[in-house]
């Protein structure tokens, strides 16, 4: 993947160590997801306030993925665990990427592939 190519069409964001990136039950903005271009970033999705599940998102993963296609409001809250710089999308630009590029298509997938396994995980332990 050329991370040169994508630049062109983002929005550079930085964000401190602690600081949010995005909230749970957020709206939507029109930067819809982001591609860790430095750090790493925590992704929580809290069914309970004791119940949550968290994914360790580093440099060349993505975020905002679950939202973009299911919702207008996040289901997930993202914090930067260190200093981050990430590169910010609209879905268009998204989509266009996913179209272009067969690599970046292929994290995307792998990494929702993660996320449903997860998900999946969490069903079976619930009680019956």
């Amino acid at each position: 993947m050329n991370i040169e190519e994508i630049k062109k069409d983002a929005k550079l964001l930085k964000f401190s160590r602690g600081q949010k990136i995005y909230e749970d039950k957020s709206y939507l903005s029109d930067i819809k997801i982001f591609y860790i271009l430095k750090g790493e970033v925590i992704l929580r999705k809290k069914y309970t306030p004791l119940v949550k599940e968290e994914f360790h998102l580093k440099e060349g993963d993505w975020l905002g993925i679950l939202e973009l296609y299911t919702s207008k409001i996040r289901i997930t809250e993202a914090e930067a665990l260190t200093d981050v710089e990430l590169l910010g999308f609209d879905k268009i630009t998204f989509e266009r990427i996913l179209v272009s590029n067969i690599q970046i298509s292929l994290k995307v997938i792998r990494m929702l592939s993660q996320i449903l396994r997860k998900a999946n995980e969490r069903i079976k332990s619930l009680p019956e």
